[in-house]
């Protein structure tokens, strides 16, 4: 999801492929709009279009609060923190569930990388504390009791049996001196171990710019679709174009593409422009 009233940047990352299965589905989606639109909040939550997840609800800019502490805070602002097993320049964080998957198995593969892998209540832990045991240096596993042991809020804070848990291993890899995290799902695998190689914060990238939300899929090859939460109104708006040259940019957020099913909304995947699966070139 990229949007932004003044612009955005946009660079071909390392394309992944999901693990999911195609969907073949009925025409309901100005339907399925409509109604969502007009419903309370409390009928989004039973018709389970709203979840403790999603609000159910069109996204908008809108700032929700400001952050007042220290931007940095280091080792030496807090002695009274032990310093996590890894050392890490870059990182890769995930959170799953599910027994050891090929995806994570990949990433801890890759070069020059640490992975933090974040458990919860019902996540079976042996295979993936193997895998930190076979590579020390590189791999952590934080079962739930671990998390609980961290001298971080945020352990506090996440509930369980919840996909916010992976906020507590951003915090480890930042805390492990990571200055790089790449955000990943266990179901989706990248194309090769080698596939984060060259990954830079600084780096030369084409500019889109235009009014209101920006939907970058047809720049990478496909024509139809839109990310999720993408405003319905604005799938066919020519609101955005895009830079003939590249223009070197300081990068706070990469995203990746998903190949064959990615993060698309149900609208999408109901109407009659259904095309999965999807491959971006």
């Amino acid at each position: 999801r990229i949007q932004s009233q003044f612009g955005c940047a946009l660079l071909r990352t390392p394309t992944a492929r999901t693990t999911g299965k195609t969907h073949h589905t009925m025409h309901w989606g100005s339907l399925l709009a409509a109604a969502a639109a007009a419903a309370t909040p409390q009928e989004r939550q039973l018709a389970g279009v709203s979840t403790s997840a999603t609000s159910g609800q069109r996204w908008k800019t809108e700032r929700k609060r400001r952050f007042e502490g220290v931007v940095g805070l280091t080792n030496i602002d807090r002695p009274r923190w032990p310093r996590p097993r890894l050392k890490c320049v870059r990182a890769a964080v995930c959170t799953t569930i599910n027994a050891l998957t090929q995806p994570i198995e990949i990433v801890a593969n890759a070069s020059d990388w640490c992975l933090v892998v974040v458990g919860d209540a019902i996540t079976p832990g042996d295979a993936y504390q193997r895998l930190a045991r076979q590579k020390p240096d590189k791999v952590a596993y934080l079962s739930l009791e671990d998390q609980r042991r961290l001298p971080y809020e945020t352990s506090a804070a996440m509930p369980e049996r919840h996909f916010g848990r992976k906020n507590v291993g951003y915090v480890y890899a930042a805390h492990a001196g990571a200055s790089q995290i790449f955000d990943f799902d266990d179901d989706n695998a990248l194309l090769s171990a080698t596939a984060l190689d060259g990954l830079k914060p600084t780096t030369k990238v084409y500019l889109a710019s235009g009014q209101g939300p920006v939907n970058p899929y047809p720049w990478f090859g496909a024509s139809k679709a839109w990310p999720r939460g993408l405003p319905l109104d604005s799938l066919n708006a020519a609101n955005a174009s895009l830079s003939t040259t590249k223009s070197t940019v300081q990068l706070g957020a990469v995203q990746g593409l998903a190949q064959r099913d990615p993060d698309v909304d149900a609208i999408y995947r109901l109407a009659p422009r259904n095309a999965l699966p999807l491959p971006f070139f």
